[in-house]
């Protein structure tokens, strides 16, 4: 690796969602592409946050956190990002969200979150 770079630490859209990234299957591409990237470089977990809250509707069951434990196990297996900080960035961008959408008025949107958020910090 070179001196000055981190293996945590990758180039990142800051934006990252189910509708702006592709799979891809090429050597020189790697395994995913980002539609319209910024070029930033951030923590790979924080990516895998974003993930993790995107799924929000998957998470109205009777153990969310449980459901999202899960998924930050699989999203660990399939990058070897440390579960635990995709649960971290998670849990911040879950509860963001969750704020920025009760702010803007979108009261019934947001209530999920908070939940979330709860489930989370008392698992």
């Amino acid at each position: 690796m070179p001196p000055g770079r981190n293996k945590n630490f990758v180039l990142a859209h800051g934006d990252s969602h189910e509708h702006n990234t592709n799979a891809v299957r090429n050597e020189q591409a790697g395994d995913s592409r980002l539609v319209d990237p910024d070029g930033m470089v951030f923590e790979a977990a924080c990516g895998l946050g974003i993930l993790l809250r995107a799924w929000i509707d998957s998470y109205r069951q009777a153990d969310p956190a449980g459901v999202l434990l899960r998924k930050a196990e699989w999203l660990s297996e399939q990058t070897a990002v440390e579960k635990s900080a995709c649960i971290s960035w998670g849990y911040e961008d879950i509860g963001s969200t969750g704020i920025c959408l009760a702010k803007l008025g979108y009261v019934e949107e947001a209530k999920d979150y908070p939940q979330l958020v709860e489930a989370i910090a008392t698992r």
